[in-house]
């Protein structure tokens, strides 16, 4: 046996050789970031520092800001969430909230001036949800499962708690956009807008008996249909970024577009197929026997056109989350299906943030709000290694591969250390969404190709999500520069400013995918193209970004004081339900020994 003495010991040399092999990687890492970033990477970074600080160009910016927005004051929202899960003996709670912090900013005068709304009760925005669930009400699958598991240890790796925060989230800015009332220009949320629509994609699911608790959920006159899934999935429309577009897959979402505001159309597409595409909207009852990859028509007993789908589901939609979040009903999330009463699922819910985040995608067009999303950690690859990859691979940039295995935030993080001109803010280009999808494959004849997850999922959608990395702080005062983190800017694109001119098929390219598909980002090709929406975003960030707070340099003051409202509202909430436990108190042996045993050591 091993002394106690000797297994700390050979822990510390353990870590000792990981990190001296790790400072080896990292400082080689170091050189060949200096290496691509002087000989081809300095041209996708856009020193927008050099501009704010130069008081002819600022003023610029600030009449390319009133022409998008159409006014001189920008009013803002900025929304954060909280969640968390408490198991009782009796019964679980899941809890999910989302805080709001209001603001203008006056783009008159130099510099410009930022303004925070002053809480008010009588007007606070904020909203939670807090589901008890006792856990003989949790159905069983069948009657053999008393057998496997408990109710209790099916339960507790669920995260409905996260899904109910995302839902408040998405809508609370929903209700922001929606309400005549509220005149907002700028929403920000504290997630990656494109992260939200691919991790709550749960369309595959419509295909697994009974995954989908939802389907069947009856609303006034109707109920939730699978074709009314399928067409949600289909969403957002926009004409001037051509989306959904013509391609392979799911060819079945251009074809719910067209159909979107007339029962029949003669189809140009030469992606749609009909064993594919025509088939399976056939199948769902969304469009008729007789049409064909030529001449598709709406089926009549469905409905008029698929915006009818659509508007049943967006009120669907808004009628759960206000029994959930303003009337609180703790039976709304109950849903009665063959007699039986029984809770949506996770699955359910991830739905339900799928539909509102399209829905409040829709209302940003309808009201000319930008909408963007602010991620803080990441090691992500999606620009060095999908972007930068393809691009280089299908000739539109030169320049020599590198061996740089860290993330990107790791790599632009490095660029204030090795550029002296330098200076926040600053950004690189902003690039197509798709790209978290779309990446280089090598088979085994060591042919290189474009794919995308398991091979042909091409998601997001093209021309939805434009993403960047920024950096909001760099102090040079020292000998070393003193640096923020870079993050995360993820929004959706602008139907007038982006659609116009930057598709990557003006370039004369297009991607074309090993399973035979066809994708047109949206594309800014280096620093030299003009990108009017990302400059004026980035503007506003900088002013809204005080770096009064040290653990959260150079990250936005709003979306910082969502974060301490959430966690406030968050605190408040647990000692509520915590509170809850008391009603058990009188029967100490319905709790369970480990909780018992950790009450004990708390009075220790």
């Amino acid at each position: 046996m091993h002394s106690i003495s000797s297994i700390f010991n050979s822990y510390k040399d353990t870590l000792d050789r990981t990190y001296k092999e790790q400072q080896e990687l990292w400082k080689r890492a170091k050189e060949n970031i200096k290496s691509f970033y002087s000989s081809f990477l300095k041209d996708l970074v856009l020193n927008y520092g050099k501009k704010i600080a130069n008081s002819h160009q600022s003023s610029s910016i600030k009449r390319d800001i009133e022409e998008i927005f159409g006014t001189d004051t920008i009013k803002f929202v900025a929304i954060d969430g909280s969640s968390f899960k408490e198991e009782f003996s009796e019964f679980l709670v899941f809890y999910g909230g989302a805080y709001a912090v209001r603001g203008t900013l006056k783009l008159r005068g130099n510099p410009v001036k930022v303004e925070y709304e002053k809480w008010d009760i009588k007007h606070d925005k904020s909203i939670i949800a807090y589901v008890p669930i006792p856990y003989v009400e949790l159905n069983l699958d069948s009657e053999q499962s008393m057998f496997f598991a408990t109710d209790k240890e099916k339960t507790e790796n669920l995260s409905i708690h996260n899904q109910l925060m995302q839902l408040a989230e998405i809508y609370l800015a929903y209700t922001f956009v929606r309400s005549p009332d509220t005149d907002v220009n700028l929403i920000l949320m504290d997630n990656s807008l494109s992260s939200i629509y691919l991790s709550n994609d749960v369309l595959h699911k419509l295909w697994e008996n009974g995954s989908l608790k939802i389907v069947g959920y009856r609303f006034g006159k109707g109920e939730i249909t699978p074709a009314d899934i399928y067409i949600s999935y289909a969403m957002p429309i926009n004409d001037k970024l051509d989306i959904p577009s013509c391609k392979n897959f799911h060819g079945e979402f251009y074809i719910i577009r067209k159909l979107f505001d007339k029962s029949e159309f003669n189809n140009e597409c030469s992606f749609i197929r009909e064993n594919k595409h025509i088939n399976k909207l056939k199948e769902l009852g969304i469009i008729s026997d007789s049409s064909s990859t030529k001449k598709i028509l709406i089926n009549p007993k469905f409905a008029t056109t698929t915006k009818d789908s659509w508007d049943f589901v967006k009120s669907v939609f808004e009628h759960i989350c206000e029994e959930i979040f303003v009337k609180r009903n703790l039976n709304a999330l109950k849903i009665e299906r063959k007699g039986k009463s029984e809770w949506l699922t996770s699955n359910d819910i991830k739905y339900l943030i799928s539909v509102g985040l399209r829905m409040l995608i829709e209302k940003c067009w309808e009201r000319n709000v930008i909408l963007i999303g602010i991620a803080k950690d990441s090691a992500t690859k999606y620009f060095s290694r999908n972007y930068l990859g393809v691009m280089h691979y299908k000739k539109i940039y030169d320049f020599s591969p590198m061996n740089i295995s860290v993330s990107d935030r790791l790599i632009l993080e490095t660029i204030p250390f090795i550029d002296q001109e330098i200076s926040a803010p600053w950004s690189t280009i902003e690039f197509d969404s798709v790209f978290m999808s779309l990446h280089l494959e090598r088979n085994d004849r060591d042919e290189i190709f474009v794919g995308g997850f398991r091979g042909d999922i091409i998601t997001p959608q093209e021309r939805l999500f434009l993403r960047s990395l920024a950096q909001f702080y760099i102090n040079r005062s020292k000998s070393e520069p003193m640096t923020g983190n870079v993050i995360f800017v993820d929004r959706i694109a602008h139907p007038t400013f982006d659609a116009n001119n930057n598709l990557l098929a003006k370039e004369g390219v297009e991607i074309d995918t090993v399973r035979g598909d066809r994708v047109n980002p949206l594309f800014y090709k280096n620093r030299k193209d003009h990108n009017k929406v990302q400059q004026a975003i980035i503007f506003i960030l900088d002013a809204l970004t005080k770096n009064l707070f040290p653990y959260v340099i150079g990250y936005p003051d709003p979306l910082h004081k969502a974060d301490w409202g959430a966690r406030s509202m968050n605190k408040k909430v647990q000692k509520l339900i915590k509170s809850g436990e008391f009603k058990f108190v009188a029967n100490p042996l319905k709790k369970s020994l480990r909780s018992k045993k950790e009450e004990g050591y708390g009075r220790l």
